[in-house]
Parts: C-alpha cells; sequence; structure tokens
C-alpha cells in the first residue's frame, strides 16, 4: 500500500471539508477506487433495504460500528448539496463511533453532533437512518 494514502487522505479530507459541496477529484477517485474495492471484498459489505430509500434528495444519517473509515460532510455542504438535488450520507460520530469500545458498539451517541438532526428537522426533503455494523464476533478474553 502507498506509504501515507491514509494520513494524506485525513489531511485532503479536511481541507475539503471547508471546500462548497459537490468537488469531484477525477485523481483522488483513480487512486482510491481500486483500494476500496479491495477493501469491501476482504470484508464482504452488503446493503440491505434500499428498496426503502426515497429517490433523491435523501439525508441518510450514518452510524458506523466497526471498521476504520467513515464518509464525512459538514452541515453546509450537506444543505448545499440536497439543495442542489443530490442525496448525502454523513456519519456524524466519525472516528469517535468507529472506534468505541465493544461494550458500547449498539450505542449510538454521534459524539454530541447534532447539525444533521437540526438538518433533517427543518428540511423539506426525506430524511432517514442508517447503520453500516460490523461483522465481528466478541474479542476473545
Amino acid at each position: 500500500m502507498e506509504h501515507g494514502f491514509w494520513s494524506k487522505w485525513a489531511a485532503a479530507t479536511e481541507t475539503q471539508l471547508q471546500v462548497p459541496a459537490q468537488q469531484f477529484d477525477p485523481e483522488f477517485m483513480r487512486k482510491l477506487v481500486p483500494k476500496m474495492e479491495t477493501y469491501t471484498s476482504y470484508f464482504g459489505a452488503e446493503v440491505r433495504g434500499m428498496d426503502r430509500v426515497p429517490q433523491s434528495p435523501v439525508l441518510l444519517i450514518g452510524n458506523h460500528s466497526g471498521g476504520i473509515i467513515t464518509p464525512d460532510t459538514s452541515v453546509d455542504n450537506a444543505q448545499a448539496a440536497l439543495g442542489d438535488g443530490c442525496s448525502v450520507l454523513p456519519y456524524p460520530g466519525g472516528t469517535y463511533e468507529v472506534f468505541r469500545p465493544w461494550k458500547d458498539r449498539n450505542r449510538i451517541t454521534f459524539k454530541g453532533r447534532k447539525g444533521f438532526v437540526r438538518l433533517a428537522l427543518q428540511a423539506v426533503f426525506p430524511s432517514c437512518r442508517s447503520s453500516a455494523m460490523a461483522d465481528t464476533k466478541r474479542p476473545s478474553s
């Protein structure tokens, strides 16, 4: 794997959160997609319930239990993307929820980040909750 890839990704993500919504970097995607294909083939990702998700735009507020990465966006960028007719899938709990203790794996806190809840309550578009659960067994003692 490319040395420093994850650090570069984190720095680029932090920078891009300050940029207006709907930016697309073909070079970044060219590098990212093969890595994500390897990641998802190893973990056997499965999607359920897409037939219950309304047509765009929709705000899907996610919770992530286990894994190493989460999509990230700011409330302002989410609002702009939704206003342009796009769907948005933020994970407000970010790395806090990814790396929380095993005993709290089924507890959703969003680390106190409630901006997306306010956005959903004020919106004129549908909002849904979603969850990414790791397929893991309880660690041995």
